[in-house]
């Protein structure tokens, strides 16, 4: 097996955590998924109340809002 433990979120053997991350989701972005990804990021950053220790930037093929999102589901529900 390789070296394949994800995006190498935690410190192993001799490899430092990650300071700054893209996430890209290839089809409809929403904004829980935007905030979630914040409020993960702030909650590295140093206890002094600076700023994050991690940087993370999020992009999407497509943003919905909510009715477009809602006519997406309708086939689905049918």
């Amino acid at each position: 097996m390789g070296d394949c433990d994800g995006a190498g979120a935690t410190a192993g053997r001799g490899r430092a955590p990650y300071s700054s991350a893209i996430v890209f989701v290839a089809g409809p972005g929403n904004y829980l998924e935007y905030m979630t990804l914040r409020e993960r990021s702030e909650a590295h950053a140093p206890s002094q109340g600076g700023a994050p220790s991690r940087r993370v930037i999020y992009g999407c093929t497509e943003l919905l809002n909510a009715s477009g999102f809602a006519a997406q589901l309708a086939p689905l529900g049918s």
